[in-house]
């Protein structure tokens, strides 16, 4: 049997231990590289069962019928993370300052009230502006 020497770093290092390291780094990477492919294919599978462009869905059958400007928003807009179960079909959460959804929010013009949107605006509209009392 040869008996070889080890060689060791200026930090005391045998060449044996930075050959186990090396294997591990290559371990963690593929683990890495696994899970990263696991996971974009999991958000294609999300993704491809989102609603595409020109699908039909019937929203009134949701208890909230789609018109106005409401009609050329994407479902994303509403249906934060795809969750579609307890999104608002008020006006005033959507429509709110600083809401999640980005929707145009009261003027800071607007008459005081205390009455809901819908008293006076329908969600027909195309826009807020141009308002006739």
């Amino acid at each position: 049997m040869l008996n070889q020497e080890k060689t060791y770093d200026r930090c005391g290092f045998a060449s044996s231990v930075w050959a186990v390291i090396a294997q591990m780094a290559v371990r963690v990477r593929a683990t890495i590289a696994f899970a990263l492919i696991v996971l974009l294919q999991v958000g294609l599978v999300v993704v491809a069962h989102a609603q595409q462009p020109g699908a039909s869905f019937d929203h009134l059958s949701t208890g909230f019928d789609i018109s106005g400007a409401h009609q050329v928003v994407r479902c994303e807009t509403c249906h934060i993370n795809g969750i579609f179960k307890g999104t608002p079909k008020d006006c005033a959460t959507c429509h709110a300052q600083g809401n999640p959804r980005g929707a145009s929010s009261k003027s800071a013009k607007h008459i005081p009230t205390n009455a809901t949107c819908e008293t006076c605006h329908s969600s027909g509209l195309t826009s807020f502006s141009g308002i006739v009392f």
